[in-house]
């Protein structure tokens, strides 16, 4: 059947993470943080830090990572979200804000921005 498209017409390849997602010991500690902070983004692999020893431990804040720097225990991952049990009622709707009817535009906050022109208006 061969190929349907040019492959050089679409460049789109896998993205790698910086440093493979591994945080750097000798990264200042605002480097760090916004590197963990970027990372954690569940339930994918959050940053991690490897030890002396050579293994990988996944890091979700700079305290943990300060931790694992000092050679203490890593701390244990975050918990993860409690399944809602399948005879659970449903959540509440949000409650609407009551509007009378006599409310103009500004007091319910639809008004016209200042560089609209309304569609009745002339423009000449």
């Amino acid at each position: 059947m061969g190929i349907l498209w040019e492959e050089e017409q679409f460049p789109y390849h896998y993205k790698r993470i910086p440093n493979d997602g591994v945080i750097d010991p000798d990264w200042p500690d605002d480097k760090v943080e916004r590197f963990i902070r970027a990372m954690y983004f569940p339930p994918l692999t959050p940053a991690k830090f490897r030890s002396a020893d050579g293994e990988l431990h996944p890091v979700v804040s700079l305290a943990a990572f300060e931790a694992l720097r000092r050679g203490e225990a890593p701390a244990p991952p975050p918990a993860p979200a409690l399944p809602v049990p399948a005879n659970a009622p449903p959540p509440a709707p949000a409650p609407q804000p009551v509007v009378p009817p006599s409310a103009s535009k500004a007091e319910v906050g639809h008004a016209m921005p200042r560089h609209a022109t309304p569609c009745h208006a002339s423009t000449a």
